[in-house]
């Protein structure tokens, strides 16, 4: 079983360094015979401006699916490395049973839709994937590693400073003795742009 633990690491690992690697793509298209260049909609913020360096926090609720059935409380702090990648931590305490502590660093990739879609009515909308590590505790004094992959979500931003929306998660608990699974569904997060 530590061996699947490990392998399962490794490959987390190996998912997050690889988002490192990807650059964000510009892409140019001859407009007219003078040659000037428009640039296809980017990844960009409510005002426009670009999302790196952005520090986002916020709070959110929903369940955690294996047997209980748990309310999730959840609260995060991401920061955008790139318009497309961000680096995070965040808290989630299991209520119903015994209360379970989750700690978790994350990675994310957040796919330019605008771009994708030549649309600059997607810029508010920001999806996601991708995963991460961590551990949880509980009030029973059990204890183990929890590595989410993947992780899926959706925000749109109301405002240039506020953004709301779904986040799904699958998490692999283990001890290194056992190991069992949880399915997180956050009905909504709220997040504040600073």
């Amino acid at each position: 079983m530590k061996k699947i633990s490990l392998l399962i690491t490794a490959a987390l690992c190996s998912l997050i360094l690889s988002t490192f690697a990807s650059t964000p793509l510009a892409l140019a298209v001859d407009i007219s015979e003078n040659k000037s260049t428009a640039t296809a909609p980017s990844k960009t913020s409510f005002q426009g401006s670009s999302h790196k360096g952005d520090i986002l926090a916020g709070l959110g609720g929903g369940i955690l699916l294996n047997p209980p059935v748990r309310f999730d409380l959840n609260m995060i702090g991401e920061y955008y490395l790139l318009d497309e990648v961000s680096l995070g931590l965040q808290m989630d305490i299991g209520l119903r049973g015994p209360t379970t502590f989750n700690f978790l660093g994350f990675g994310r990739y957040h796919f330019d839709l605008a771009s994708l879609f030549d649309s600059h009515q997607l810029t508010r909308w920001d999806l996601f994937a991708g995963g991460g590590l961590g551990g949880a505790v509980n009030t029973n004094g059990n204890g183990n590693m929890d590595i989410m992959i993947p992780e899926f979500g959706i925000r749109y931003e109301l405002t240039e400073w506020l953004t709301l929306g779904p986040d799904f998660s699958f998490h692999i608990l283990t001890n290194f003795d056992n190991a069992t699974w949880d399915f997180r569904i956050l009905f909504v997060q709220a997040e504040y742009r600073f």
